[in-house]
């Protein structure tokens, strides 16, 4: 019998050590100010991103966003197995500590799914902080009844169209034999569909508009479109209308709108997002100086 139990001993003990092993076999994240701050990513603050791959897995993209919500940040990266790897991300410094939900994946695509979930804190410095950089509710009173308006000239078109439209329709419901009646009804309805589809197209009603003024840039639409910027991949080229190449950092009115923006951005490649209609947003070109629009100015540069 003592046997027997120092053998269910032995068994239990090589248990709990094998899931231990497992247990210690994970990834682990630290995010830090870091040391050096770039004057060119401001308003953005660079911090050092260091993973922790107790795995026999590699990972090729970091995906990371605020707890709270808001822009989601896509950066390639090549983790690697067994080893601690570093990364310097840039991320708005709101406030003075901040909580990350950092994913692991095995490449930079939108729809890619998540391999290691983890979780990382920062403390930013007060002199750091960028808060006023990103939510700017005095910018948007000077533009946020900027909003987009149909041409004239093709409010004009349409009307004439409608109109001629309407007066056929009558006549044809006063010729007496059905057949043709019918006929001629269902092709004038065709016709005018496919001449108002015509008219309301991208190429004769634009539905983006995007006014430069300075270092900003303030967009609206007049229906909901996916605008983008940088270097666009060949699949989503037809799909996205590009502002610029360049890639600026979003202004918010309030918290609220950073926290519910949608916006992925991709770092020195592409970002995209979706705009509701008669929605203002305002960009800012990422590296230029704050100006006299509320804001607090408080770069740091080495």
């Amino acid at each position: 019998m003592t046997k027997k139990m120092q053998c269910v001993g032995l068994v239990s003990l090589a248990m709990l050590l094998m899931v231990a092993g497992a247990g210690h076999a994970a990834v682990s994240a630290e995010l830090s100010p870091a040391a050096r701050q770039d004057p060119g990513k401001n308003p953005y603050r660079s911090a050092t991103l260091k993973i922790k791959n107790d795995t026999s897995r590699e990972f090729s993209a970091v995906r990371i966003q605020n707890k709270n919500g808001g822009p989601t940040f896509i950066q390639p990266a090549v983790i690697l197995p067994n080893e601690e790897n570093t990364l310097t991300v840039n991320l708005p410094a709101v406030s003075l500590t901040e909580a990350y939900d950092i994913t692991l994946h095995a490449d930079d695509k939108p729809d890619s799914q998540a391999l290691e979930a983890l979780t990382a804190r920062i403390n930013w410095p007060a002199d750091m902080l960028t808060k006023n950089e990103f939510i700017n509710p005095t910018v948007y009173e000077k533009h946020d009844q900027v909003l987009p308006r149909w041409p004239v000239e093709l409010k004009r078109k349409i009307f004439f169209t409608i109109s001629a439209g309407v007066i056929l329709l009558i006549a044809i419901l006063l010729i007496p034999r059905p057949a043709l009646r019918t006929a001629l009804l269902i092709l004038t309805v065709l016709s005018l569909t496919f001449v108002l589809g015509f008219m309301l197209s991208k190429k004769n009603a634009p539905i983006l508009n995007v006014r430069t003024e300075g270092d900003l840039q303030i967009i609206t639409c007049l229906r909901t479109c996916d605008i983008a910027w940088g270097k666009l991949p060949e699949e989503v080229k037809n799909k996205w209308e590009l502002i610029s190449m360049e890639i600026p950092a979003p202004i918010y009115q309030a918290e609220w709108q950073m926290r519910e923006d949608k916006i992925i951005i991709r770092p020195n490649q592409y970002s995209m997002l979706k705009i509701k209609p008669d929605e203002v947003r305002i960009f800012r070109n990422i590296g230029s100086a704050v100006k006299d629009e509320g804001l607090s100015g408080n770069d740091v540069t080495d």
